[in-house]
């Protein structure tokens, strides 16, 4: 149909391609991993946090699958991380070098007050372009 369009020997390999390709030839594709927002694709995770699932595309677009019985072992790492996502995400929307500073103390991984000081501060200057931003 479409697939003149979309030659294999006319692109780049590049995934959206085939992503667009299932789309406009509605031909439910599934897709491995995709990241979506969760809409119930795991019960244990808020429905206002990016996921990362296997998904079908077609003419509908980009559709997650739910994750039925998804371990709670797996969930709780994912859970602890949901606090530092909203602290991150506050600090993009509000520029707050505060609220990143924050999202980096809710990291399970960090353990040191003056080591994430220093780490956020470091941030900004070598990628001022991308974080200079934060105040």
């Amino acid at each position: 149909m479409h697939s003149f369009y979309f030659d294999q020997k006319r692109h780049s390999k590049e995934r959206l391609v085939d992503l667009m390709e299932a789309i406009v030839e509605d031909r439910n594709m599934e897709e491995a991993a995709v990241n979506i927002l969760n809409k119930g694709y795991i019960d244990q995770i808020p429905n206002d946090i990016v996921v990362e699932v296997p998904a079908m595309v077609n003419k509908k677009g980009i559709e997650g699958i739910k994750l039925d019985n998804y371990p709670d072992n797996f969930a709780s790492i994912l859970v602890n991380q949901v606090g530092t996502i909203r602290l991150t995400t506050t600090a993009v929307i509000e520029k707050s070098k505060d609220a990143a500073f924050q999202a980096l103390l809710a990291d399970p991984v960090v353990d040191n007050f003056g080591q994430a000081k220093k780490l956020l501060d470091t941030m900004i200057t070598f990628q001022k372009e991308h974080l200079g931003y934060l105040k």
